[in-house]
């Protein structure tokens, strides 16, 4: 008889349909953050501890650096900010359920386009950005504002002098 080892709180374990052990955080009601599946691990305990504090990590954050001026640094720069900039609150002053979902969005374009140039950025690409979530208009405007969030970050830094998300919908 095997013993079940009893999980810290506000932890779920769930079983995938393919069977794989899957452990989320998720406090109250609020939205659900991945949790590295191993509960002994360092890295359990760094993300456990991040989710309980209201700054989730992602799951599988790479140690690598970011290509200069990439989406993907972008990201990291303002996941990093303190200090609110002009009219863009900092990440780390944002409520813990406004971080968690800037979380979600910021980590599906990191996953998807990290790899590209922010100069890159024009009406076009942003519409494209948003193509894949046509048939989710909830979805796309969650994207949209992140993403809107991120084009006045490189604004401020001076990655960008223009905002190519200005007059694109989530509806097209």
């Amino acid at each position: 008889m095997t013993r079940r080892r009893k999980l810290p709180p506000f932890v779920e374990c769930s079983r995938s349909r393919h069977g794989k052990v899957r452990l989320y955080f998720r406090k109250k009601r609020g939205l659900r953050i991945r949790l590295p599946s191993n509960v002994g691990s360092a890295a359990f305990a760094e993300t456990y501890h991040a989710a309980l504090t209201g700054n989730p990590l992602p799951v599988a954050a790479s140690s690598r650096r970011a290509v200069p001026h990439s989406i993907e640094a972008l990201i990291r720069s303002y996941r990093a900010t303190t200090t609110d900039d002009g009219n863009l609150k900092a990440f780390s002053n944002l409520r813990p359920a406004t971080k968690a979902g800037y979380v979600l969005q910021m980590e599906s374009l990191r996953g998807e386009h990290g790899h590209r140039s922010v100069a890159g950025l024009d009406r076009e690409r942003v519409k494209k950005l948003l193509v894949p979530l046509a048939d989710k208009p909830g979805a796309a405007f969650s994207r949209l504002k992140v993403l809107r969030v991120l084009v006045r970050h490189a604004i401020n830094i001076g990655w960008l002098n223009h905002d190519p998300t200005l007059r694109s919908s989530a509806r097209h």
